[in-house]
C-alpha cells in the first residue's frame, strides 16, 4: 500500500508537466513579428525560394515581376560566372539578435543583426568557426512588417529585395 501512494504522488507531477508543455508548444507556434523577419532572413540568405511566403502583397508581385524570382537568379547567375556552386553562394547565420523598434496591431519594424558565412558542410562550418577561418560578414537590416490576413509579411526594400539597379 506505500508504494502505491509514491507513485500517486508523480501522477500530477506528470500531468503538470504534460500541460506546461501543450502551453509552450503553442506559444511557440504563435506567429509573431519577430519570428516573420527572423523566417524571412534566414530563407534570403539560404536562397530559399519559400522567403516569398513572408513578404507582403504589395512587394510580391510589382510590375507584374516578381522580385525573389529576379533575386534568385541574379544571385545564382553571380555565383556562376565566379565558379562557385550553389550550396556555396548561400550564407548561414549565426550570433541572431532580433530588436523591435516599433509596433503596433497592424505593422512593426525590426530590427536584425547578426554574423553571416558561407554555407558549406557542418564539419566543415565548426573547424572554420573554431580556428577563425572563412570570411564572415555582418548583417545589419531594419525591416518593416505589416499584418496581412492576421499573418506578419514583410514589407519595404528588404535587404534592397526589389530594388533596381
Amino acid at each position: 500500500m506505500g508504494q502505491v501512494n509514491r507513485y500517486l504522488v508523480f501522477i500530477p507531477v506528470i500531468a503538470l508537466a504534460v500541460i506546461l508543455q501543450l502551453v509552450f508548444i503553442a506559444a511557440d507556434n504563435r506567429d509573431s513579428a519577430t519570428r516573420a523577419a527572423l523566417e524571412f532572413t534566414k530563407s534570403y540568405f539560404m536562397l530559399d525560394p519559400g522567403m516569398s511566403n513572408r513578404l507582403c502583397n504589395e512587394l510580391a508581385n510589382p510590375d507584374g515581376e516578381d522580385p525573389v524570382a529576379t533575386y534568385l537568379y541574379q544571385a545564382r547567375h553571380e555565383g556562376q560566372l565566379r565558379g562557385l556552386p550553389p550550396s556555396i553562394i548561400r550564407s548561414t547565420l549565426d550570433h541572431v539578435e532580433t530588436t523591435t523598434l516599433k509596433q503596433d496591431d497592424a505593422s512593426a519594424v525590426i530590427h536584425i543583426s547578426a554574423t553571416r558565412r558561407a554555407c558549406i558542410n557542418p564539419v566543415f562550418a565548426w573547424v572554420a568557426r573554431l580556428f577563425r577561418l572563412g570570411k564572415t560578414y555582418h548583417v545589419d537590416e531594419e525591416l518593416e512588417l505589416v499584418k496581412e490576413n492576421g499573418s506578419w509579411k514583410v514589407c519595404g526594400k528588404p535587404f534592397a529585395l526589389g530594388a533596381k539597379g
